[in-house]
């Protein structure tokens, strides 16, 4: 208890029934969201608080590099690129933070009808704090307000009052699909 940091997190879930889909391939709140749950040791301040910022997965090994002060490279071969992903432990260290090296957003993917791994043929979906958006490979969009709406029942991509909010947010996920 000294020493260990604990991660716990799962699969993703299912729809059942929610909006005539009875599967989990889909990139709407119902099956993108996740628990993960982080005990770190010395930390806290953070025991027992929730975080209301949107990560990845992708940020757990950044974690755990960063509290076992690992800084060597996951590069394998020429053409190897760096994990992509941010540490936690900012959060974990002062739970109140609001700013962080990661994104305002997080990142879901689901492959497109043809099961390519070209991420040009891919349905992408980020989600922050208040929003969702979502860009299929078809171009149809989704956008969600989760403060007004927090079942997703309502597409707001066509209502001008929102083309500033989708535009930032489609934005934010060009940024994370680019680096």
């Amino acid at each position: 208890s000294k020493n260990t940091l604990i991660i716990l997190t799962s699969d993703h879930g299912y729809n059942h029934g929610e909006k005539g889909f009875l599967y989990k391939n889909n990139l709407w709140e119902e099956t993108t969201k996740i628990p993960l749950i982080i005990k770190a040791p010395n930390l806290k301040k953070s025991h027992g608080k929730r975080i209301d910022h949107p990560v990845s997965l992708i940020d757990i090994f950044p974690t755990i590099t960063d509290f076992c002060n690992i800084n060597a490279s996951n590069i394998k071969g020429e053409n190897g690129k760096p994990l992509s992903g941010f540490s936690l432990k900012s959060f974990l260290e002062k739970p109140s933070v609001s700013k962080w090296d990661g994104p305002d957003v997080a990142l879901s993917v689901v492959r497109g009808f043809f099961k390519s791994s070209d991420p040009n043929k891919q349905n992408y979906s980020v989600r922050s704090k208040r929003y969702r958006y979502i860009l299929y490979t078809s171009g149809k969009e989704e956008l969600y307000d989760h403060k007004k709406d927090p079942y997703e029942w309502k597409n707001l991509v066509s209502n001008k009052k929102y083309t500033k909010i989708k535009k930032k947010m489609k934005q934010e996920m060009m940024n994370i699909l680019n680096n």
